[in-house]
């Protein structure tokens, strides 16, 4: 192949294309190009448009390897050991970025880590990109097979999980890692969405533009070196003193030598400014069919938390509309419990916010990690519950398998005279549980949004029977609502309740 004639990036050997969804195979072309294609018995012909050319390949079942053939006149592409299985978008900051070698268990998971019908594309982290330069200068992506050569640097979260989906079906699978850590959810979407509600254009946009309005390339490289040197700075502190207690968890070596130096100075070429990543890496696969996005993102946004709601509600009709499906499921997992003592970083608002999202929206749903967290470490190391629970909920949601894959969810609040009764979806008779037994925890209480008291809380006919002492002028009933903490409400699976805030 040359410039004049090239397939997309995304499009290698070892890729899983979507079952039972029309197959969109894509790339350059100089105008007027005829591509050929010839792919399970199925061959098309285009000529390439406007420097474009794309093929659309009716749906097909599960199976394979197969192989691709696509050539022009003077050119002929073989694209081998496809898969046609489920492909799933792993996507968000830092925690789905995990890799699995840094994982609880990831050494002995990866030692037998051999699945050929798993299949891995990691986006290439591009921060920047014209005409001119690519920030940095990576190589192009490539399906990798899942084995012990290539697993380690595989999401955590997206690697048990598509352990767990092939296992129990038996169908390939097919991970798209679309992360990078530390970002906002708004440098993932597009400019027209992030503009379009006018608090989160003035958060978000307008403040990213005052910053570059008169920031030169000189001093925007300035800033830049002078974060790496205090960055390099820093990373070798951490070294050594974990070097020198092997033994202490990341968490506690933070508490002594200080959190990451964060954030970066932005600029024009940053890779947490709004819009960038979308730009740089989202729209880098927006061809690509795919049955569903593993959306793990929020820590971010923390100190934004009243905006999260309406921001994830748009990131999720932006990607439906790039990716030409109105009702493309987003499996949303809820952040974790962390002791962030930054001020203004309000956790328990960001996973309301995401509870919210996934309640109002028929297409998505919530997958709790709460008790999951690490209080001192924003990136706690236990990825494989994690993992197994999202697949938990997708088995039963998109396979019918016969599990309880659903975290008890609140559904509604009764007010009556000296108590409040809550009810609860994914739940049964007798299916409510204290877990590890005792008082139920969490629960509080307030008559006017500000103060609030603890309440007394238990268990009878699945729901939860709360004491009311504030009778008729009862405002807020709160659970697990706080950024780190217990909890002890859950499902017979195995599975926390959410938390929420419930405002009457």
């Amino acid at each position: 192949m040359n410039k004049d004639f090239t397939i997309d990036a995304i499009i290698t050997d070892n890729m899983v294309l979507q079952r039972n969804e029309v197959a969109i195979i894509s790339g350059n072309a100089v105008s007027g190009i005829e591509v050929e294609l010839d792919f399970c018995g199925q061959y098309k012909k285009v000529r390439s448009n406007n420097g474009r050319w794309e093929i659309f390949l009716a749906p097909m079942k599960a199976g394979g390897p197969y192989t691709m053939v696509v050539k022009t006149k003077d050119i002929e592409k073989m694209i081998d050991n496809i898969l046609i299985g489920d492909v799933y978008i792993a996507a968000g900051q830092s925690n789905i970025q995990f890799m699995l070698k840094d994982s609880l268990g990831g050494d002995e998971e990866i030692e037998k880590s051999d699945y050929p019908y798993i299949r891995y594309y990691d986006v290439p982290k591009i921060e920047y990109e014209d005409e001119k330069e690519t920030i940095p200068n990576l190589d192009e992506g490539q399906w990798t097979i899942c084995n012990p050569n290539t697993s380690e640097e595989y999401s955590a979260i997206a690697y048990y999980f598509a352990k767990s989906i092939h296992r129990n079906t038996n169908i390939p699978i097919g991970i798209i890692g679309c992360n990078s850590g530390g970002t906002s959810i708004a440098c993932w979407m597009d400019q027209e969405y992030l503009v379009r509600n006018e608090k989160i254009k003035e958060v978000y946009w307008d403040k990213y533009n005052s910053v570059i309005a008169n920031l030169t390339q000189e001093e925007e490289n300035k800033r830049n070196k002078e974060y790496e040197k205090i960055f390099n700075v820093y990373q070798k502190k951490l070294e050594e003193y974990t070097k020198e207690n092997p033994n202490m968890t990341l968490g506690d070596v933070k508490k002594q030598v200080g959190h990451t130096p964060w954030p970066p100075p932005i600029g024009r070429k940053a890779f947490l400014r709004p819009c960038g990543l979308y730009s740089t890496m989202f729209k880098k696969i927006n061809k690509f069919k795919v049955k569903a996005v593993i959306w793990y993102q929020g820590e971010e946004d923390t100190q934004n938390s009243g905006l999260y709601k309406e921001l994830l509600e748009l990131l999720i009709e932006n990607w439906r509309r790039d990716l030409v499906n109105n009702n493309l499921p987003f499996i949303i997992v809820q952040l974790p419990s962390y002791e962030d003592d930054k001020p203004n970083k309000d956790w328990a608002v960001v996973r309301n916010a995401q509870l919210l999202v996934a309640k109002n929206d028929e297409s998505s749903d919530i997958v709790i990690s709460f008790d999951c967290g690490e209080r001192y470490n924003i990136h706690p190391i236990n990825k494989k519950d994690v993992g197994e629970r999202v697949a938990l909920l997708v088995r039963e949601k998109f396979y019918n398998e016969n599990v309880n894959g659903h975290s008890p969810i609140y559904k509604e609040i009764k007010v009556d005279k000296g108590k409040i009764i809550i009810s609860f979806d994914n739940v049964k008779e007798n299916e409510l549980i204290v877990k590890d037994g005792g008082e139920l925890e969490g629960f509080k209480i307030s008559e006017d949004g500000e103060k609030f008291i603890a309440a007394v809380a238990e268990i009878k006919c699945n729901k939860v029977i709360i004491k009311n002492d504030f009778g008729n002028k009862l405002k807020i009933v709160r659970y697990a609502w706080f950024n780190y903490g217990n909890i002890n409400l859950y499902g017979v699976n195995g599975l926390p309740a959410s938390p929420f805030q419930i405002e009457l």
